[in-house]
């Protein structure tokens, strides 16, 4: 298995993926309707990737095994212009299929995507989880991310 940036010809791959974790894990994590897919979402989805993939500020990586795209993880840089520490990263998407799970590749992913924040000079990173997702949630422990924020939402 490699860990690589992702390529345009990549696209297509990752997009099936990213459908995958946007609308089928997610509604199955909130299954009250929250994530219900909009119109044209595979669409979406796709631009929305490839618009990362020419991004300066993002970085759109790759598990690939025997030529298949197995998984990606898509992270970004922002400012926090109230905060000392102006610039940091933050991990949008951590993906992989469930056949390669329990494999350490998010491990692998993880360490190649910090290696580009470190060049980034960013030195913290922050990700997001749903609440319900208990084996992303025990590799992030595992991996040394803190819960410093809850996000929470209500129906009106």
């Amino acid at each position: 298995m490699i860990i690589r940036k992702a390529r345009l010809k990549d696209l297509d791959a990752i997009a099936g993926l990213s459908f995958d974790l946007e609308i089928n894990d997610s509604q199955k994590l909130q299954p009250d309707g929250y994530f219900l897919p909009a119109k044209n979402v595979e669409k979406t989805i796709r631009n929305f990737l490839k618009n990362k993939i020419f991004s300066k500020n993002y970085s759109l990586i790759v598990a690939e095994e025997e030529d298949e795209i197995i998984g990606y993880l898509l992270a970004g840089t922002f400012l926090r212009p109230f905060f000392k520490e102006e610039k940091i990263g933050f991990i949008w998407h951590i993906y992989v299929a469930p056949e390669y799970r329990g494999r350490r590749i998010v491990k692998e992913m993880l360490e190649a995507i910090y290696g580009w924040l470190r060049k980034n000079k960013v030195r913290h990173v922050e990700l997001s989880v749903h609440v319900n997702n208990e084996i992303a949630r025990r590799v992030y422990r595992r991996e040394g991310f803190k819960t410093i924020r809850l996000r929470k939402y209500k129906k009106i």
